[in-house]
């Protein structure tokens, strides 16, 4: 549980459902940005 405690909070930050990829359009190299 640990090991995806920390991958589910990053993948959370990047969520295209969070405001905050959206507002971080600068970086459309990520590859978690749709």
């Amino acid at each position: 549980m640990a090991k995806t405690a920390p991958i589910s909070k990053k993948k959370r930050n990047f969520a295209p459902n969070n405001p905050k990829p959206i507002k971080d359009g600068n970086n459309t190299n990520s590859p978690y940005r749709g």
